[in-house]
């Protein structure tokens, strides 16, 4: 019994130096080089060698894109590869909607073990390449004017602690994103499929409406 209890307390040990050898490589978080704006700007103006690839929808790439940028959603890169360049060394730089967008990081993980060696994060993306000015190439839909209010932080706090039943908070993010976190009450509506997904939000109000005629029967009947 006490060579067998020795047995265990020794596979434990080595089980435990597996894990530290290993687990670190498993969990550890890919990251790739950057690029700057300036950066960016100066090798479109040169006309370096390079694939400028823009990791967003095909509407929104449709809307506005930089100049001399292609376009490969980081969903449908199958569908896209003929737009890759042959040679597997050659620069691909990746944008998509800011430093909070993580399209271009998971197109950039598809594209590495297919033999891609040399790849950049354009990691401000197109919301501070439009914001200096930058050649852009846009769409007729690209100046129209959407009417809107804006919610400042603490109002929309405000509103979710009152718990108020007459709005619907619509996140429009991709629902990978929207796992990794959401603001309280969010639904989740991504928005190259809104108008698909716009059932969503007539049930959010069906159930409320429901709600609030049990809660008035209740009132009624007490």
């Amino acid at each position: 019994m006490i060579e067998f209890n020795r047995l265990k307390i020794i596979m434990a040990v080595l089980m435990m130096l597996i894990c530290v050898v290993i687990a670190p490589q498993a969990f550890a978080e890919k990251n790739f080089p950057t690029i700057s704006t300036d950066e960016l700007k100066s090798l479109v103006d040169k006309n370096a060698p390079l694939t400028l690839i823009d990791a967003r929808t095909t509407p929104e790439y449709a809307e506005s894109h930089i100049v001399k940028s292609v376009n490969i959603p980081e969903k449908k890169l199958q569908d896209n590869l003929t737009l890759l360049p042959a040679d597997k060394n050659s620069l691909l730089i990746i944008y998509c909607n800011g430093v909070k967008c993580g399209k271009s990081k998971r197109l950039a993980l598809q594209l590495e073990p297919i033999g891609f060696t040399n790849i950049k994060i354009y990691l401000e993306g197109i919301p501070v390449w439009e914001e200096k000015n930058l050649p852009l190439v846009t769409g007729p839909d690209y100046n129209k004017k959407i009417e809107a209010t804006i919610i400042k932080p603490d109002e929309l706090n405000k509103m979710i602690s009152a718990r108020k039943d007459d709005y619907v908070l619509v996140d429009v993010r991709d629902a990978s994103e929207y796992k990794e976190g959401h603001i309280p009450t969010a639904v989740n509506i991504p928005s190259e499929t809104f108008a698909a997904g716009y059932g969503v939000l007539a049930k959010v109000f069906f159930i409320r409406s429901l709600k609030l005629c049990v809660d008035l029967i209740q009132r009624a009947t007490a």
